[in-house]
């Protein structure tokens, strides 16, 4: 039997992947199949089990809890399709299908079997704000351009490999590549965003459905990705590219720096509760757009108060 495959996002933003034949043990302990460090994590924390082509998840009576999408589980649980797992500050995801990264250029690190995409801007070295993390790297920041790649400001050929690199990482471009179509709610949403005080007002354009946020989180995860559509139009980035920014760029538009760590599964929280606040209100959950680590602002139009308030994120 072909064994499922799961992938694991860990709070340094490193991405794995682990198969899933009949049962794997997680927890902090050294006896367990899959061994996660941090304070959140039990010794012995959750198994997963195989049970034909569904995954059960299980806790073992840790004291954080185990959660399936944000609900704690008390027994064991079926988890179908794509739902995220979360186990202290780790995401287990089920992949189906291809999960390679939709993006020009692919950022390889051939020893942890990862492809991570490089859209805008990627760091690789060992600073704790890298997108790659290598421990003793020198810096590398890494841009995409027209013509390939610009790194530390100089254009080079690809694929590229960075040279003192204590691992194997490949830039190269990715023939798979494909523009991404937008979903339903392409060129029938409107967003008015204000900071001061917050309040995000949607209007679905075929139904005349209209809804105002006022969460202030829920309206920041709006403004930042208002504000990433409107600088990208206005920078005459190409549409189908337009209003993408990483969940740590997002990060940090919300709660700042000093809020990095341990943000990841909070911002998939706060995403989860405004696609589903917008849904109730007849507006499609489409409105916010996710892959791979990756979001955009799925709307026609974009009204921004620029002048009051927290100022834009």
């Amino acid at each position: 039997m072909v064994p499922l495959q799961i992938r694991v996002a860990a709070p340094t933003g490193l991405i794995s992947r682990l198969e899933l034949h009949d049962e794997l043990r997680i927890g902090r302990g050294p006896h367990n199949d899959v061994v996660l460090a941090g304070p959140q994590v039990s010794w012995s924390h959750a198994v997963l089990r195989r049970e034909n082509d569904v995954i059960v998840v299980e806790d073992l009576g840790s004291s954080n809890g185990t959660f399936v999408w944000d609900t704690r589980i008390a027994r064991p649980t079926r988890v179908l399709g794509p739902t995220p797992i979360t186990i202290g500050q780790y995401a287990f995801t089920r992949v189906t299908g291809s999960e390679r990264p939709n993006a020009p250029l692919l950022v390889q690190d051939l020893d942890a079997n990862l492809e991570l995409p490089l859209r805008e801007r990627f760091e690789i070295g060992g600073a704790g704000t890298a997108d790659l993390q290598v421990v003793g790297s020198p810096t590398f920041v890494l841009r995409p351009t027209p013509d390939g790649l610009d790194v530390n400001g100089t254009s080079v050929d690809l694929p590229w490999s960075p040279e003192g690199c204590a691992r194997r990482i490949s830039v190269r471009r990715n023939s798979a590549y494909t523009p991404t179509a937008r979903g339903e709610a392409q060129g029938s949403i409107l967003v008015r965003l204000r900071l001061d005080p917050a309040q995000a007002t949607v209007v679905h354009l075929p139904t005349t459905s209209t809804h105002t946020l006022t969460a202030e989180n829920r309206v920041y995860l709006l403004y930042a990705l208002a504000r990433a559509l409107h600088d990208d139009r206005e920078a005459g980035v190409p549409l189908d590219e337009c209003g993408w920014r990483s969940d740590d760029q997002l990060t940090v538009a919300i709660w700042g720096r000093d809020g990095r760590v341990g943000s990841k599964n909070r911002l998939n929280t706060l995403t989860h509760r405004v696609r589903g606040e917008v849904e109730r209100a007849g507006i499609p959950r489409d409105l916010i757009e996710k892959r791979n680590g990756w979001a955009r602002l799925n709307a026609s139009r974009v009204t921004l108060d620029l002048d009051r308030g927290r100022g834009a994120p």
